[in-house]
């Protein structure tokens, strides 16, 4: 007679017991780095849609602005941030800035159901950021520069967030959800 070798029912429930510590761990553990995967993703995703909307507009603004106007179309009676009226007009407070360029088209840039748009007399509106980013507090003014002979700066200022699909807004209650940066440069028009 050969005696049977088993686990008796303590070993079995002290490997059940074990086992039911560790895998609420694991799972906290794995969970824990999809949220911050998540998190990373998402700012990541904000980051490149936040620098390229600035590229966009320095591109715009530097390269091809002439003249900054606060009416279209744009005409030598509603141009701001003049060179010559210097310092009788310090700056310009406007969200509705129309830029003349080059070949004597205007273009504009604004926050339209909040995506950053421009809006050129020669091709129409384009928007600068897809459906996932959601544009806040933006504002463009422009101000005549420190000295006299200085260009106008153009001055850009907004925070760009991933939108909540539930809200269609940057607002939620989990921390791993909120996800927003600011963004504000300052832009010399290229002189005449």
């Amino acid at each position: 007679m050969g005696i049977k070798k088993s686990f008796t029912f303590i070993e079995i429930l002290i490997v059940l017991g074990i086992t039911g510590i560790i895998i609420p761990v694991i799972f906290g553990i794995f969970f824990t780095i999809i949220n911050f995967q998540l998190k990373i993703y998402r700012l990541s995703k904000i980051k490149n849609e936040g620098d390229y909307i600035l590229n966009q507009l320095k591109y715009l603004i530097k390269d091809n602005a002439v003249s900054i106007h606060n009416d279209e179309p744009p005409n030598d009676n509603n141009q701001v941030c003049l060179i010559n009226n210097y310092p009788e007009n310090p700056g310009s407070k406007n969200s509705s800035l129309y830029f003349l360029d080059k070949t004597n088209n205007y273009f504009r840039i604004y926050l339209e159901n909040n995506r950053v748009s421009s809006y050129s007399s020669s091709i129409g509106l384009t928007y600068l950021n897809s459906n996932q980013a959601y544009i806040e507090n933006f504002s463009i003014r422009c101000q005549v520069g420190s000295s006299y002979y200085s260009s106008p700066l153009v001055f850009i200022q907004f925070t760009i967030c991933y939108r909540n699909n539930l809200t269609n807004q940057c607002l939620s209650e989990r921390y791993e959800e909120l996800n927003s940066l600011n963004y504000q440069s300052a832009i010399k028009l290229k002189p005449k």
